[in-house]
């Protein structure tokens, strides 16, 4: 699968799952939201009913006093002497005036004395009912036979006394059930014993959890929504009523959800057409996004990139440089072994400052600028290595570096074995030449019968080489130190230099300084002199060196009566390619002697008085000694 299909799928499954969430909390939070809110819209209804039953009360409560106040003496009197003919009558009279459905008298004790339903008598029976209480207004649930009637209680006084109680009832049906709809405009249901005995939203049946719950006054009332109760086009609120404890009486109060449902359809219509626009808009980012990756990966695919990092890192890894990269800030973020090798540290390098191992080092300003430095030597430990660090930029950035190594020491090798033949060579051609010289000499001397001149001659010359041989061998530990001096030895005599080797000059055996610094740092000073001699016009021209320890250090000292360095020029006659001679491959001698002098940790100085004098220390500490 390419790049940009599999972000593309990742990021439209990603984005399914997070709407889908969002979907789902945000459809389960609003509904319960609006469950809230029909809850408390139900608190409010519940206290809408009881005013509503407080009106009723009042009505009842005038209609009873007006009907005592037109026919109270006889009423009394029939409650005080218990005449129920009397009493049936006039409480028929009253059901049919004020439109009651149910009129009754029971006295002090409960006990029914009439009724408007039994006119020519009844039997007598004792109710229990609820008094009210003085200055409070009483209204309850009753069963008289198989009707159940919404009560009002009024006392019935005659001469100041309490002769017994007036209630009167409207029975529960759907005429009420309609009335309190339209009061309320809401849903009425009235249970008895937990069945439904009257109302106007369906058949639904009472949870049997509800009177308990109330009951054990842990609220007034109880909330349900509709889907607890299997219907979910209502929800509901349920409280009791008093009653005559014949029975238990609770009233059901339900709204309807039909606006919450529209508006939950119309929410979740919102969140899906948000859904498909977003996974619309998710998808074209997602895609816009997927190509500038691959744009910025050159159009390569995963695969192709892990494949080229682990052709890379081989390549890396196998060659014989030692490479190390770094990272915009010159933190290294990458060695291979080849580095790891020529630096020989144990040092976790990775997410270090390059600047903490390369003291020297250039890092920095390659860094800031993006030239790049080649060709650069130091010394690392007991490591001379040469080194080049270039940027790694793209378009206007930079981001890195790479620092490539070489060790110099098996160069070092080689070039003193070369140093050793080349200045052996050099020796035998300036003997060559000067042994033809003098053979020449003898040859005339022979010719024109001076024997003896001759015979001294070749004494002379024996003699003289010999010595200087045998300084070197016996002064110098190391061949290639001797085999350079001899050398320039020979070549001051073809320059007609005299060439002078301080006879106390000591390179002791237990001293360890690499022969290719000291072959470096002595030819190169010796034909620095040589060269300034050759345009002198002194008439003699000399040389004269000198090398011994001194305290902790071994110092090389080369002197000549050339015409010396200009004061002006002093500072520059160390950098690379600066000369004041004619011709090619000039400006060299002396850079490479300011370099091997720092790659030994040693210090070069130069004098001019009436001869020019170069003086190098090197300090044997940094070199350690031979046991």
């Amino acid at each position: 699968m390419r790049l940009i299909t599999k972000i593309n799928s990742y990021f439209a499954g990603i984005l399914i799952l997070l709407m889908a969430s969002i979907f789902v909390f945000t459809h389960f939070f609003i509904q319960k939201e609006f469950q809230v809110q029909m809850e408390n819209s139900l608190q409010v209804t519940f206290e809408s009913f009881k005013l509503t039953l407080g009106n009723i009360n009042i009505i009842k409560e005038q209609e009873a006093k007006a009907f005592l106040q037109t026919r109270g003496d006889v009423i009394g009197i029939a409650a005080r002497d218990h005449l129920a003919s009397v009493l049936c009558y006039y409480l028929h009279l009253a059901a049919i005036e004020y439109n009651l459905d149910l009129v009754e008298i029971v006295d002090k004790n409960g006990l029914l004395l009439a009724d408007n339903e039994h006119v020519d008598g009844l039997k007598r029976i004792k109710f229990h009912f609820i008094k009210s209480q003085a200055g409070a207004k009483q209204f309850y649930f009753v069963k008289r036979d198989q009707r159940v009637y919404l009560m009002t209680m009024t006392p019935v006084v005659f001469d100041n006394q309490l002769v017994g109680y007036l209630n009167l009832g409207t029975m529960v049906d759907e005429e009420l059930v309609t009335y309190f709809s339209s009061v309320l405009h809401s849903k009425v249901l009235f249970y008895m014993n937990n069945k439904l005995l009257a109302g106007n939203s369906g058949p639904v049946t009472l949870p049997s959890q509800v009177h308990d719950y109330i009951q054990k006054d842990l609220s007034p009332s109880m909330f349900l929504p509709g889907y607890k109760i299997k219907n979910e086009d209502y929800d509901y609120i349920f409280f009791t009523m008093a009653s005559d404890s014949s029975f238990a009486g609770t009233i059901g109060i339900a709204h309807s959800r039909a606006k919450v449902k529209a508006a939950l359809i119309r929410l979740d219509a919102f969140l899906g057409i948000l859904l498909a626009v977003s996974l619309i808009f998710g998808s074209i980012c997602a895609n816009q996004l997927a190509r500038n990756i691959k744009k910025s990966i050159f159009g390569m695919e995963p695969k192709e990139i892990a494949s080229l990092l682990d052709q890379r890192t081989t390549i890396i890894q196998s060659t014989f440089e030692g490479i190390i990269a770094l990272n915009q800030e010159g933190l290294i973020t990458m060695v291979n072994q080849e580095a790891r090798k020529i630096l020989a540290t144990d040092w976790e390098m990775l997410g270090e400052q390059a600047m903490n191992l390369f003291h020297d080092t250039k890092v920095e300003e390659v860094l800031a600028t993006g030239q790049a430095i080649y060709n650069q030597r130091q010394v690392i430990g007991e490591t001379i290595i040469v080194y080049n660090c270039v940027p790694i930029k793209t378009q206007n950035d930079i981001l890195g570096a790479v620092i490539t190594l070489r060790d110099l020491t098996e160069f070092q090798k080689v070039a003193e074995e070369l140093v050793e033949v080349k200045n052996y060579t050099q020796a035998l051609r300036a003997q060559s030449h000067e042994f033809m010289n003098k053979m020449q000499s003898v040859s005339g001397l022979i010719q024109l019968g001076k024997y003896e001149t001759a015979l001294t001659l070749l004494h002379e010359t024996t003699e003289s080489q010999q010595d200087m041989i045998s300084i070197l061998n016996n002064a110098f530990s190391t061949s290639a130190v001797s085999g350079i001096l001899l050398g320039k030895f020979n070549r001051a005599k073809e320059l007609n230099i005299q060439f002078e080797i301080e006879p106390t000059s000591l390179i002791p055996k237990e001293m360890m300084i690499p022969d290719t610094g000291l072959v470096c740092i002595v030819g190169n000073l010796i034909e620095n002199a040589f060269e300034a001699l050759r345009e002198s016009n002194q008439a003699v021209k000399r040389v004269w060196v000198k090398i011994y320890p001194r305290r902790d250090f071994l110092r090389i000292t080369v002197i000549d009566n050339g015409p010396g360095i200009p004061k002006a020029i002093r500072e520059f006659i160390f950098e690379r390619g600066f000369t004041t001679k004619k011709g090619h491959n000039k400006g060299i001698g002396l850079s490479l002697v300011k370099q091997a002098v720092e790659d030994l940790r040693g210090i070069i100085t130069v004098r001019c008085d009436q001869q020019t004098i170069f003086m190098v220390e090197i300090p044997v500490k940094e070199w350690g000694k031979r046991c």
